[in-house]
C-alpha cells in the first residue's frame, strides 16, 4: 500500500513540476516586433508588432484566441524600407487565430486554405531530436525534422529551450517566445534569411533580443487598410479589391512558386483590380501585396 501511495505521489509531483516547467506562448502582456531585412541594410522591409488581445472564437470545435498585427513605421528612406526608431500604430492589418495546449504543450494556428483540417501545429514543445514536425503549415509542405534541442539565456536569466530544425540556424522555435522569423509566420520560408523576430517583451521588460531599443512604445494612428483577395481557389481571373489605397504609396501584386521564384509581377492602379493568372499551371503559389511595407502575405490555389 506504501508503494502504491508512493507512485501516486511521484506521479503527481512529476507533473505539478512539468506543468510549472511550461511556459506558454500565448500571453496578454506581451508582444513580438519582427523585421525583415533586405540582406545589405540594416533597414527593414515590413517590420511588424503582434500582440494577443482578449478576444476568443470556435472554429471547428476548438477555441482560438486572436492575435493582431500592427505594421510598424520608422524614417523612410525609399518607397519600400523604414530605418529605427520605430512608432506602431494603432489600427492592425492582419489578424491571426492561435489556441494553445499548455497539457500536450502545443500551439495551433487556424489556417483555412489548408482545408480539411485548417488547425495547423505550429509549436510542439515535446519533441525529441530525429523527430519529424507534423505540421504541413510550419514547414510549407516539406518535412521538417528536429536535428538539435539547445538551451538559451533569455535577457531576464531565464533558462530556455531552443528546438532547431534541419541543422539550419533560422528555423527555430523558443520555448515561451515562439518561432524565430516571427510568430505567426511559418518555420520554413523562402525568404527566411530575411526574418528575424528581434523583441519579444513581456510586462514591459526586454526578455529577447538585442534590438529592443531600437522599437520606441508609441503608436501612430494610419488609416485602415483593407484587402480582399478572391476566388481562392482561382481559375483564370483574381479580383483584388482595396480601400483606402493612396496614389502616393501605390500597390504592387507579386507571385511566386513554392521555390520561391517570382512568376507574376504587377501594379495595382485602384481600389478594384483583375488579375489574369490564365498563363499559370495549376497547383499552390505564394502572393504578396505590398506598399511602403508588405500588408499581405497569402497561399493561392490556381485551378
Amino acid at each position: 500500500m506504501k508503494t502504491i501511495l508512493a507512485i501516486i505521489t511521484f506521479s503527481i509531483l512529476s507533473f505539478a513540476a512539468m506543468s510549472q516547467a511550461y511556459h506558454p506562448v500565448i500571453e496578454m502582456n506581451k508582444y513580438w516586433d519582427q523585421s525583415n531585412q533586405d540582406g545589405w541594410s540594416p533597414c527593414s522591409l515590413e517590420p511588424r508588432r503582434y500582440k494577443f488581445v482578449d478576444v476568443y472564437t470556435t472554429m471547428n470545435g476548438h477555441t482560438y484566441q486572436m492575435c493582431k498585427t500592427y505594421r510598424l513605421r520608422g524614417q523612410p528612406i525609399d518607397d519600400q524600407m523604414t530605418c529605427p526608431p520605430f512608432v506602431a500604430d494603432t489600427i492592425p492589418i492582419e489578424t491571426s487565430w492561435l489556441r494553445e495546449d499548455t497539457i500536450a504543450r502545443k500551439v495551433y494556428i487556424y489556417y483555412p486554405l489548408w482545408e480539411p483540417n485548417p488547425d495547423q501545429l505550429l509549436y510542439d514543445f515535446t519533441l525529441n531530436v530525429g523527430d519529424t514536425l507534423q505540421s504541413y503549415y510550419a514547414g510549407y509542405g516539406f518535412p521538417l525534422v528536429l536535428s538539435a534541442v539547445e538551451t538559451v539565456t533569455l535577457n531576464n536569466g531565464e533558462i530556455r529551450k531552443k528546438y532547431v530544425f534541419e541543422e539550419d540556424p533560422y528555423i527555430f522555435y523558443i520555448e515561451g517566445i515562439g518561432g524565430g522569423l516571427g510568430l505567426v509566420l511559418p518555420l520554413y520560408f523562402f525568404e527566411h534569411q530575411d526574418r528575424t523576430l528581434y523583441c519579444v517583451k513581456k510586462d514591459g521588460e526586454d526578455i529577447w533580443g538585442t534590438e529592443c531599443n531600437t522599437v520606441f512604445i508609441a503608436v501612430k494612428n494610419e488609416p485602415e487598410i483593407s484587402i480582399s483577395v478572391f476566388p481562392n481557389p482561382v481559375d483564370d481571373v483574381l479580383n483584388i479589391n482595396l480601400n483606402n489605397i493612396s496614389e502616393s504609396h501605390p500597390f504592387s501584386f507579386e507571385m511566386f512558386d513554392l521555390n520561391g521564384t517570382k512568376i507574376l509581377t504587377t501594379r495595382l492602379e485602384s481600389s478594384d483590380n483583375a488579375v489574369s493568372l490564365t498563363n499559370l499551371s495549376p497547383g499552390f503559389y505564394i502572393y504578396k501585396i505590398r506598399s511602403e511595407a508588405t500588408l499581405k502575405n497569402g497561399k493561392l490555389v490556381k485551378l
